[in-house]
């Protein structure tokens, strides 16, 4: 019984040590680049569909999380919704679809493993148009970006 007891508390004290780690961190993505117009400019997300925001350059930065453990990049809608950041067709989005599996290294986001292919781009055909004033954030990984498309990089800034 003596044993049992032990062992026990040291099971309990073990676990009181070593918690698992569910690491959140606060996220505020910027852009770098080799051009001064958009350079520093923050990232925000615009609504441009059901459950869906599309990434776009401006003054500010929309405040983000990021689990390194799921390598979830998100933000909550409320409780029970969460969006969390993807591609699809070559759009930076954050929203209902599926999440893909990011991580930040040196503070740049990656992206399929790779910090390559984003690009600030006008004119993108998107929703409502806010491309036509404002950069929109792509990634054209593996392919040729629009004419007019300006390479960069993605950054906490947080």
């Amino acid at each position: 019984m003596k044993i049992s007891t032990i062992c026990v508390a040291a099971l309990a004290a073990l676990a009181q040590a070593s918690p698992v780690k569910h690491s959140i961190k606060d996220v505020k993505l910027t852009v770098e680049s080799d051009n001064t117009e958009i350079n520093g400019k923050g990232l925000s997300s615009l609504h441009e569909g059901a459950g869906l925001n599309y990434f776009f350059l401006g003054e500010g930065s929309q405040d983000l999380k990021y689990n390194s453990s799921d390598k979830q990049l998100y933000f909550d809608v409320s409780d029970d919704i969460k969006f969390s950041f993807s591609v699809s067709g070559n759009f930076a989005t954050i929203g209902v679809l599926e999440p893909y599996k990011v991580e930040f290294e040196h503070n740049y986001l990656k992206v399929n493993g790779t910090t390559d292919g984003f690009f600030a781009c006008k004119n993108v055909n998107d929703p409502y148009r806010y491309s036509e004033n404002s950069y929109a954030l792509m990634n054209y990984l593996g392919q040729t970006a629009p004419e007019g498309c300006i390479l960069l990089k993605v950054k906490n800034s947080a």
